[in-house]
């Protein structure tokens, strides 16, 4: 039976190639070259190219940044290719209007979503079969313990929930003294705030965050 870091390891790879085969669909469809998308996503050329080779995973900040180069939602980016029996985003749209109930829905079964690990960071996506989303659901780890193993404040437009499921998170930002969250307890905050996830338990950490009010604008301040 393959180990648990194999498996993680597996998950990180198959996530990896399908996120860059779909930025390599989107820009095509678009008729974007490399270069115009690394300056719209103020990324390196090389940094596209690997994503699209399914050879680097980025951080969920840097994603933002690709979503932006590329001209679509994050939700959009990282939407799975599976889509049989959800309405149309025509449909969607007309639901945000008013107008009708399209009953969208997306289901994750245990182990599912778009894996993405970077450095301390993990992530889950979940939901994927429906773009253009309000809320962006994704199941999270962090191995940081400390700010200089997580790396630079992450800031991005919008609001966001964190509630933890187990082990013992720490929140910190850049306009509040740190918090220490338990199991079942939760924080809703400002995205724009520079924020970090620390694991400072016995346990491993792991935590429910939601991310509302992405558009394609979004502010990528680092």
């Amino acid at each position: 039976m393959a180990s648990r870091s194999d498996r993680l390891a597996h998950m990180e790879s198959d996530s990896s190639a399908l996120l860059g085969k779909r930025a390599k669909q989107i820009r095509l469809r678009k008729k974007l070259r490399i270069v115009d998308v690394a300056e719209r996503a103020n990324l390196a050329m090389s940094t596209i190219s690997k994503v699209e080779n399914g050879q680097m995973a980025l951080t969920y900040d840097r994603l933002l940044r690709l979503s932006r180069g590329l001209g679509v939602t994050l939700s959009e980016l990282v939407k799975a290719d599976r889509n049989a029996g959800a309405p149309t985003d025509a449909q969607g749209a007309e639901a945000a209007q008013g107008t009708t109930i399209t009953g969208r829905r997306a289901i994750s079964r245990l182990n599912e979503g778009l894996y993405v690990k970077a450095g301390p960071k993990e992530y889950w996506y979940l939901c994927n079969d429906i773009a253009q989303r309000a809320m962006l659901p994704m199941l999270g780890r962090s191995n940081a313990k400390t700010l200089d193993e997580y790396g630079p404040l992450i800031r991005h437009q919008g609001e966001e929930f964190v509630f933890v499921l187990s082990g013992e998170l720490e929140m910190r930002t850049e306009l509040y003294q740190p918090v220490r969250l338990k199991p079942g307890e939760s924080m809703y905050f400002d995205s724009g705030m520079g924020h970090a996830y620390l694991s400072v338990g016995k346990e491993e950490c792991r935590f429910l965050v939601v991310c509302s009010g992405l558009t394609d604008a979004d502010d990528h301040r680092r």
